[in-house]
């Protein structure tokens, strides 16, 4: 919780969903005739986080859901853990593998899934601190139109990589400003005066001045459709290292109180604790955005992928 009485509005630490402002641009990219009824709802749009997490999409592509087109509908089977805010979505993105005898890479298809289908449980997860924006989703013989797909039949990793990139893009534009709660517990503490703190708080505030910047930045190259200034997984991990830095100084400043109830800053000092490793596997780890810039921005030699061209049935597995 953020507490009111230092700078907050006495709302939860926020989950993965909810700060995209409108639909996600692979929609507007890769959308056809299809999508117009699912783009004129924008709630609707920024809550499809359900099956689509960017955490998983690169690293769990042996694990996608099983597809098979009968008729006129898409017939899918299967379960996937940390779906963001999916209790609450109307829609979700869902990868699928459409054709098993295509590389890793190839034949999966981007379907638009309506959370209302017959077939589709959500079970919100309870997290060890109390929240449960995060769920585990299951299909059953959900029967998805066959015309609910975003870009092309079994061409959806080039809208699933749009994802992950405005994945990042969103995060860094919704970057959260901790800097007046950071000061008002500065005060309340004693340590206001305290010149290591304060050149601490100091370096929170350049660094989200920076952060909205570069969101700023990016989010103006994606609405003129403009070449990206820089790759979005800077960004992403960006924030990261941001949250790292407020779990760490709330902690300091907060001593005990920050591992027991003790003040009315403790429950809000430990979400930030929490959050300081939570943002640095949601959204994609640390590792895989590191590897992205390595690869894609900075051309480095990509990871040995053996098997990146044999069939996807044909790839041992355990």
């Amino acid at each position: 919780m953020r507490p009111t009485g230092h700078g907050g509005g006495g709302g939860g630490g926020g989950g993965a969903a909810g700060g995209a402002a409108g639909p996600h641009p692979p929609v507007l990219v890769f959308g056809g005739e299809v999508d117009g009824e699912w783009l004129a709802d924008e709630q609707a749009a920024a809550a499809a986080a359900a099956a689509a997490d960017g955490d998983a999409v690169e690293e769990d592509l042996d694990a996608l859901w099983a597809a098979e087109l009968d008729g006129d509908e898409w017939v899918v089977s299967g379960q996937k853990v940390w779906n963001s805010a999916a209790v609450h979505a109307d829609m979700g993105m869902l990868l699928v593998r459409s054709d098993p005898s295509a590389p890793k890479h190839k034949g999966i298809t981007f379907l638009l899934l309506d959370m209302t289908l017959p077939g589709v449980e959500v079970r919100p997860l309870v997290q060890a601190h109390g929240a449960r924006e995060f769920c585990e989703v299951f299909l059953d013989d959900v029967r998805v139109p066959a015309d609910a797909v975003l870009g092309d039949v079994h061409g959806g990793w080039a809208p699933a990589r749009m994802v992950l990139s405005s994945e990042s893009t969103i995060i860094g534009g919704g970057g959260v400003d901790r800097f007046a709660e950071l000061v008002s517990v500065a005060r309340d503490r004693g340590r206001i005066d305290d010149p290591v703190v304060r050149q601490q708080l100091v370096d929170v505030y350049a660094r989200h001045q920076i952060l909205q910047w570069m969101g700023g930045r990016l989010g103006n190259a994606i609405r003129i459709g403009g070449p990206l200034p820089f790759d979005p997984s800077v960004v992403k991990l960006f924030v990261a290292d941001n949250w790292k830095q407020h779990g760490e100084l709330a902690a300091c400043m907060l001593g005990p109180a920050g591992t027991a109830v003790t003040h009315d800053a403790s429950e809000w000092g430990m979400e930030l604790v929490h959050l300081r490793y939570a943002v640095s596997i949601g959204g994609g780890t640390d590792e895989v955005h590191r590897n992205n810039i390595g690869e894609r921005a900075l051309g480095l030699p990509r990871d040995p992928r053996p098997g990146k061209d044999t069939p996807w049935s044909e790839v041992p597995r355990n």
